[in-house]
């Protein structure tokens, strides 16, 4: 996990989950990130996860990156499509936090796309 600041304030974080790691275990690298609201919008986790996923394709043998979000955050969608990624699929899954259910969506990002260049 690596700390997001601005102005030597921390004010979220971002961190890639290896393969093999979780149950069932995952079958590529997966990111994870979040951003303080009072930071929000202003292009800080769309700046944390493309480090990331540079990382994550230029220091590792690997030919998909992917990510999840839940339906009802559209910021969160918002900086993955922007960063390249495509939605893969949708279910449902137990949220701790929330207490309940939530739709989530699956996305992911091939390195074939990744060296296109050709997204936001």
């Amino acid at each position: 996990m690596y700390a997001v600041e601005h102005d030597g304030e921390l004010i979220g974080g971002a961190g890639v989950k290896q393969p093999g790691s979780g149950k069932p275990p995952r079958t590529m690298p997966r990111l994870g990130y979040w951003i303080g609201m009072p930071y929000q919008d202003n292009g800080y986790a769309t700046e944390a996860v493309r480090t990331l996923v540079r990382a994550c394709f230029e220091s590792a043998d690997c030919d998909v990156v992917g990510a999840g979000v839940f339906a009802d955050n559209p910021a969160s969608v918002r900086v993955l499509e922007k960063c390249g990624f495509e939605p893969v699929c949708r279910y449902m899954i137990f949220s701790v936090a929330r207490e309940c259910q939530v739709d989530t969506i699956d996305f992911n990002l091939t390195a074939a796309r990744y060296r296109t260049g050709a997204y936001d």
